[in-house]
């Protein structure tokens, strides 16, 4: 199952412009566990490409400056 090794990570390092990296710390709750695998299984996609498009997302949308 494609779900389980994914989610034992709580980081990932991402690239969110042209020069740094940035390591992102997270938590996956428990109440999203079963709609993301379902989401990743139905569209074929790793999980830690799901979450690293969200958290993207989430911080190039946001108004304060990633620490």
């Amino acid at each position: 199952m494609m779900f389980k090794a994914p989610l034992s990570m709580n980081r990932l390092a991402m690239r969110l412009d042209n020069t740094k990296i940035y390591e992102i710390r997270f938590r996956v709750p428990l109440w999203m566990k079963e709609d993301l695998q379902s989401y990743c299984e139905s569209h074929d996609v790793p999980v830690s490409h799901v979450l690293r498009q969200e958290i993207r997302r989430i911080l190039l949308n946001s108004q304060e400056p990633v620490k």
